[in-house]
């Protein structure tokens, strides 16, 4: 069965609908998500999961933030785990957390972890700046191992870093680009409130990551050391690709590497080709972002495989 025709059969049972903190609230119906999980068994690698898992979602449309905190949000109410619509960070966490689940059951405390401080549900708790929540988060919980370095090989690495600008985030969310869709944002006192709370209690942080250099990638030795399945972030210091949003960050993308027949491939998903998610081949990934004035360069972390208790 086609991609797309999958995941719109998974969808006449998927009931995008949780609480948002409520830990045991599923918001999602079991059945349709153990046939999406019964196409990469258990006994499969983490690696070969992500890679069966993520050609699960090619063709599903591109949709800025399509993901919220449920129906009761207080500043986001869009579905807490959307299948039929994907961003390129939604699109990641959702894998991510289909590959390390061994049930359905599993998938929604899985996903809440990988895209919440603590798992907490909250719009305040999501992790909103890869390089000062997601990717510390997620290392730190076992999810990613960073790479980078063994990819860049003797070429080394760059640094980025920038201020996060987190305070000033929050107050321009109400009309910020990224939040066009947010009719909830614009219309309702009550979220922008609690926006403003959330403001008000936020801290800036310096940001930092590491990456394989531009220059470096165009050793092609350097790209054969990506390995299957890795996630790999594009970096892009100090820039901000939706106007003035309230600060500037170094994560601009991210997606897999996936090794194909056809060559090594970026399986992301893409606001530019198609607005879909798609198989780019690597190469001309690469090429077409070195034409960019801010792209620096990658940053790779493999995944890790959901440690059992006991």
């Amino acid at each position: 069965m086609r991609a797309r025709a999958f995941i719109r059969c998974l969808l006449v049972a998927v009931a995008c609908v949780a609480v948002p903190g409520a830990a045991s609230t599923q918001p999602f119906a079991s059945a349709p998500l153990e046939a999406l999980l019964s196409r990469a068994p258990t006994s499969a690698s983490t690696e070969a999961r992500v890679i069966t898992l993520s050609a699960v979602f090619l063709g599903v449309p591109y949709v800025l933030d399509p993901a919220g905190e449920g129906p009761d949000g207080l500043v986001d109410r869009d579905p807490t785990m959307p299948l039929d619509r994907m961003d390129c960070q939604t699109y990641v966490e959702t894998v991510l957390a289909l590959a390390r689940a061994r049930h359905a059951d599993e998938v929604w405390p899985e996903l809440r972890a990988i895209r919440y401080r603590d798992g907490l549900v909250s719009f305040e708790r999501r992790h909103h700046f890869p390089e000062v929540d997601w990717i510390p988060a997620n290392v730190a919980r076992g999810v990613l191992r960073e790479v980078t370095a063994d990819v860049a090989g003797p070429h080394g690495l760059s640094v980025a870093s920038t201020r996060i600008t987190r305070p000033a985030w929050f107050r321009a969310l109400a009309t910020s680009p990224t939040q066009a869709r947010n009719d909830h944002l614009r219309r309702a006192p009550l979220a922008r409130r609690e926006l403003e709370r959330i403001a008000a209690e936020s801290q800036e942080t310096m940001g930092t990551v590491l990456y394989v250099g531009k220059a470096a990638l165009a050793d092609p030795e350097v790209v054969t050391r990506i390995p299957n399945g890795a996630v790999v972030l594009v970096v892009r210091p100090r820039t901000n690709l939706y106007g003035r949003v309230g600060s500037r960050q170094n994560i601009a993308h991210m997606g897999f590497a996936v090794r194909t027949p056809d060559g090594l491939m970026y399986r992301h998903a893409s606001s530019t080709r198609r607005r879909a998610v798609i198989d780019r081949p690597f190469s001309e990934y690469l090429h077409a972002m070195a034409k960019t004035k801010t792209f620096a360069g990658l940053a790779v972390f493999v995944v890790q495989p959901r440690q059992t208790q006991g």
